[in-house]
């Protein structure tokens, strides 16, 4: 099983995540399709098994209450620095929903450590699935980065450029139209990718910490 989730995790990152096949790993591994059926139920499966691997490259602290919020952001990076390590597998996160062991096992640790910090079961079971996908939200835009920086004639082939252009066309407008955007310029267009998810975690976890008893409307 291990030869296989590698194959699939090299074709993966070569060519994304329609390239996994049945066919394309057993390929790769030199032998016949109808060879992997015998470990691997069918294409679905065999994406939930490349998935349950990377998220086990991800460590989760044990819980304590007075480090949540530190634990919890602790986690999130490790979640989207396993995810841009395997470029692909957050587009593959993004089509499933992870029930594999190692799934089963960060789910288990986030749980733990959202209540221990207080939260309500409702807040912190809502909260897992925010976290996770504003994590894979964001590692599957960096791998949309990397695949438009093949492409030598693409304009936007970087954030950088991405940035750049952006910068100069909100510095472009009318003041008189946009005099928000405009005077923002810089606001709207500082920091890297790093500094970006890192604001957007503190926001997160700030919100979850004041509505840590929130109800379903109605």
């Amino acid at each position: 099983m291990d030869s296989i989730v590698a194959a699939g995790l090299e074709i993966l990152a070569a060519e994304g995540a329609d390239a996994v096949t049945m066919r394309a790993v057993a390929g790769k591994l030199g032998t016949g399709a109808a060879s992997l059926y015998a470990h691997v139920r069918d294409k679905g499966e065999l994406h939930a098994l490349l998935l349950d691997a990377v998220i086990g490259e991800v460590d989760v602290p044990e819980a304590d209450p007075a480090r949540w919020r530190e634990q919890i952001k602790q986690f999130c990076w490790g979640q989207y620095r396993a995810m841009v390590r395997h470029p692909g597998i957050a587009a593959v996160s993004l089509a499933h929903i992870p029930t594999g062991p190692n799934a089963l096992r960060c789910s288990e640790g986030m749980l733990a450590i959202l209540t221990a910090g207080g939260l309500s079961k409702l807040v912190a079971g809502l909260a897992v699935d925010l976290l996770t996908q504003y994590t894979t939200a964001v590692a599957y835009e960096d791998t949309l980065w990397w695949v438009r920086a093949e492409d030598g004639n693409d304009p936007f082939a970087s954030e950088g450029s991405v940035v750049a252009q952006a910068k100069a066309y909100f510095a472009g407008l009318p003041p008189a139209e946009y005099p928000m955007i405009t005077s923002m310029v810089e606001e709207l267009t500082t920091g890297d990718g790093d500094a970006r998810f890192q604001f957007g975690l503190d926001m997160i976890v700030a919100g979850l910490d004041n509505l840590r008893d929130w109800r379903l409307p109605g």
